[in-house]
């Protein structure tokens, strides 16, 4: 008679807040967020010779991904989706620093966008995906392309504008001889797949 009645908001809500041991990391957590620390739960130890000797020398003996390269120079559907949305939008979705890409990853939940959500995740704990720009793409990045074309929009009204016009020009064109990124077109890589599904560009590793 009482299982098929509708149970109480209040109740349920009581039910969430009780403290539990968590099965997998033996962490007290409320019971409303058991169901994340069951998500795929991994306990793996391995030596640290294991990087050294297997792990780091194989990668490193691989290119860039062109999913990879297509978040750096701005050419992936992803990222040329969320440009066509706005900058409000893409502020919100896509957090870029002079040393970082955090782009939205549904199966790690939380994602900062800001100094105070950083904070928070230090404070709290929490975990996230970054991707790490090495500093012999950071000149490439398309937001930092971005943000010198706002500056140099700014400066336009300024008495040496024409001078400061023609130097940019001439880094750009310096740039551009030594490009690694540019010219790359990676908008027909799959973002929404695995990373097993990703092909390899003809960018080398650093």
């Amino acid at each position: 008679r009482f299982a098929v009645l509708p149970a109480e908001a209040q109740l349920v809500e009581r039910v969430g807040q009780l403290r539990v041991r968590c099965p997998i990391c033996g962490e007290e957590i409320r019971k409303a967020d058991l169901q994340i620390h069951l998500q795929d739960p991994v306990n793996m130890v391995e030596p640290a010779e294991a990087y050294k000797s297997i792990l780091r020398p194989f990668y490193m003996s691989c290119p860039l991904s062109n999913f990879t390269v297509g978040e750096l120079n701005g050419t992936s559907s992803l990222i040329r989706f969320y440009r066509k949305l706005g900058d409000a939008t893409l502020r919100r979705f896509v957090l870029t620093t002079d040393s970082f890409i955090v782009l939205p990853d549904p199966k790690m939940g939380f994602q900062p966008q800001s100094e105070e959500d950083a904070e928070m995740l230090k404070q709290q704990g929490g975990y996230f995906n970054a991707w790490w720009v090495h500093p012999s793409f950071r000149r490439e990045v398309w937001w930092k392309q971005t943000s010198e074309g706002i500056n140099s929009q700014h400066q336009a009204a300024h008495p040496t504008a024409a001078a400061s016009k023609a130097f940019r020009d001439a880094i750009r064109k310096r740039d551009a001889a030594t490009s690694i990124l540019g010219g790359l077109d990676c908008s027909g890589e799959p973002w929404h797949e695995s990373s097993f599904m990703h092909t390899w560009s003809g960018v080398r590793k650093p």
